[in-house]
């Protein structure tokens, strides 16, 4: 993350997101299955303009 983005965010939203990210990243607790799927909250207004994965890709 830019921290011009960062900190351009108010401090509830950014300790909602730490919050989020801790989530699917702890070490000492068994994470849900679906921890990281979309809980509808937007933090920003970003447009998804394309979406690409290892596994669509054709290997050699």
């Amino acid at each position: 993350m830019k921290p011009e983005w960062w900190e351009g965010l108010n401090k509830n939203t950014q300790s909602k997101l730490v919050e989020r990210m801790a989530l699917g990243t702890s070490l000492d607790e068994d994470k849900k299955a679906n921890c990281l799927l979309d809980n509808g909250s937007k933090y920003v207004n970003w447009k998804v303009v394309k979406i690409e994965s290892r596994l669509n890709k054709t290997v050699n």
